[in-house]
């Protein structure tokens, strides 16, 4: 889906105030760090983005807000990171330095990142969403093993893996995709046992596939180790590296 940055009314302009350059988020533009922010600049901000939520929604609320303190789009631009939390703010933060040079550029940027987030579809299966999930966080780099954390249990619907998720301490990111990696192939045994079987398979001919080795033909062979497929799948922003 095309992102499209919300406008802010034609007749909003910044008025005169106190220049800020060199502060603010480094991922935006000179010009951007340095806009004219009006007199007595207090917007009212609802909440907060954190990556999780409804993405459109708080941008239309973050416009309106920022359009009423009187200010134009290199305002929004240069206060945005103010308004984010978590991991939306560590991915901004950590975007490259000067990368972003408008406003409807940042939220083309923020869109395609967020607009998705992470929530496990209906029907889509265990192993499918880590993937996804794992793509996604990936472009969040230096982000901290709680906040990763975190969003797998708000976005992850498989109850098997809500059970375990509410009965296991899970302290770091490994152990979370060990516990992950477990639930999945489990599923995948049980999907294997279900599915209809041929004659030879049926009869436990030597044609029989084992439930432990289904998934495994299926997909790219992956490291039998849950530390070495998590530091397949990551970037280097998730955490401390696997040990050996």
């Amino acid at each position: 889906m095309e992102a499209v940055a919300p406008k802010a009314p034609g007749n909003a302009r910044a008025r005169s105030g106190t220049p800020v350059a060199g502060v603010g988020c480094v991922a935006l533009a000179d010009y951007l760090c340095a806009a004219t922010w009006p007199s007595k600049f207090r917007p009212h901000l609802p909440e907060k983005f954190d990556g999780t939520t409804k993405l459109s929604e708080f941008l239309q609320v973050y416009v309106t807000a920022i359009t009423v303190a009187g200010s134009d789009e290199a305002i929004m631009a240069s206060y945005f990171h103010v308004a984010l939390i978590g991991p939306a703010r560590t991915w901004l933060m950590n975007l490259t330095p000067r990368s972003i040079q408008t406003w409807e550029e940042l939220c083309t940027t923020l869109t395609a990142s967020f607009a998705s987030a992470y929530r496990q579809k209906s029907g889509e299966s265990l192993r499918a969403f880590i993937s996804h999930f794992t793509k996604v966080r990936g472009t969040i780099p230096q982000i901290s093993d709680a906040s990763v954390i975190t969003a797998f249990r708000q976005e992850v619907r498989d109850k098997k893996m809500l059970e375990k998720l509410a009965t296991h301490e899970v302290e770091s990111v490994t152990s979370l995709f060990s516990l992950a990696d477990k639930c999945a192939m489990a599923a995948e045994g049980r999907a294997w046992h279900s599915a209809p079987q041929d004659g030879a398979n049926q009869a436990g001919g030597s044609s029989a596939t084992p439930p432990g080795r289904w998934q495994e033909e299926q997909e790219e062979p992956r490291s039998s180790s849950a530390a070495g497929w998590i530091h397949s799948h990551c970037s280097s922003g998730w955490g401390p590296e696997p040990a050996d």
